[in-house]
């Protein structure tokens, strides 16, 4: 993979918010591949939020 070119890849990312007792989706939204997780914030006030740290300092959408 060093110097070789690559094909482009299409596809979309589903981005989900679950409870911690029960697996049901509370939010969702789907992105094309190429947005970014960290751009997209599903937070839901007063509900526990797990993220990766690198998440927390960036301008979200969502």
């Amino acid at each position: 993979m060093g110097g070789e070119e690559q094909e482009p890849h299409f596809g979309f990312k589903l981005h989900t918010t679950q409870g911690l007792k029960h697996d049901i989706i509370a939010n969702c939204a789907v992105t094309t591949a190429s947005f970014h997780d960290s751009q997209i914030d599903l937070s839901i006030t007063g509900m526990v939020n797990y993220k990766d740290i690198g998440y927390f300092f960036l301008n979200k959408v969502g």
